[in-house]
């Protein structure tokens, strides 16, 4: 069995003061996890809410997680495909994986937050779609020496 640590941190400002003492704790946190043997530390997306909504992105937060840290791995425990452009979801996190020295485990999400979509202008309608397509291109990115998509 292993175990990991996930993090869709609702905000009180009497735990965490502030945004900056959250997320300092989630990287002290991923330290000692990394020293009790935890297998990864995993960061969710969510936007604009006190549910998870201080980790608008992941790649963010891990790539600050990579340089404190040498061996826990890290996890995208989902970046929500549909509200992003595919190739730079893809840069980011193949920037994490360089960074932390091929600790990145990717972890993608639809989303279900209707107000997220809203936001970002993207119709919640089309989720399905984009995210089966940003899959696709993220995975052929990876996976291919020279990679196109129509």
């Amino acid at each position: 069995m292993k175990f990991s640590l996930f993090y869709l941190p609702a905000f009180h400002e009497s735990v965490h003061k502030d945004v900056r003492t959250l997320y300092g704790q989630i990287i002290e946190e991923a330290k000692l996890g990394e020293e009790i043997g935890l297998e990864k530390i995993w960061l969710a997306e969510h936007h604009f809410n006190p549910y998870g909504g201080d980790i608008p992105s992941p790649c963010v937060l891990l790539a600050a997680i990579a340089q404190s840290t040498e061996r826990i791995g890290l996890a995208s425990g989902g970046v929500a495909i549909p509200l992003h452009r595919p190739i730079e979801v893809a840069e980011q996190l193949a920037m994490i994986d360089v960074l932390s020295g091929g600790r990145l485990t990717i972890g993608v999400v639809r989303g279900f937050l209707a107000y997220e979509y809203e936001a970002y202008g993207v119709d919640m309608a089309e989720s399905r779609d984009r995210f089966v397509e940003g899959v696709d291109i993220i995975k052929g990115l990876f996976s291919e020496d020279r990679f196109s998509f129509n």
